[in-house]
């Protein structure tokens, strides 16, 4: 069983404040105070896609590496690619605090080996202020983002 998402990641309130002029934007609330914004095709498709700012990100449009540089004013804000089919994974993952890319943008990719450091995804999570409690098995299991395996499915169960 496969599992996707591309999405933005940040504090609850900031990912909020910073949907309102989004209009197609969803949010959905984590652990640890965190929310994420998954990119659907609806999303998408509500901006222009324009040129894709990094060769690290198959989906990362201009218009969102904009954004997200113009929010992270207001505190750290990730942006994760993640697509896994049996038994390979893929992740990228950046990072944007106080209007400026502070982290990545990082890849690594199916037929690359586990970096020592962590995967782009935990490295990001990390910089968000995720901690690893005693029952988690890393930061993606401490934030809950087993909780649905496709993009479009954290749209189906978004909050607020």
């Amino acid at each position: 069983m496969g599992y996707t998402l591309e999405a933005v990641i940040a504090g609850a309130a900031l990912i909020r404040e910073a949907t309102v002029d989004l209009p197609r934007a969803q949010r959905f609330g984590l652990s640890q105070g965190l929310a994420l914004v998954p990119l659907t095709d609806a999303l998408h498709d509500s901006r222009p896609l324009g040129e894709r700012p990094f060769r690290e990100f198959h989906l990362l449009p201009a218009w969102l590496s904009r954004w997200a540089t113009e929010w992270s004013r207001g505190g750290p804000l990730a942006y994760v690619e993640i697509d896994s089919f049996g038994g390979t994974m893929a992740q990228a993952a950046a990072v944007w605090e106080h209007g400026e890319l502070t982290l990545g943008p990082l890849r690594v990719g199916a037929d690359e080996p586990a970096p020592a450091e962590g995967f782009p995804l935990s490295k990001a999570l990390r910089r968000l202020g995720v901690t690893v409690g005693p029952h988690d098995q890393d930061e993606f299991t401490a934030v809950g983002l087993g909780a649905h395996r496709h993009t479009e499915d954290w749209a189906e169960h978004a909050c607020d």
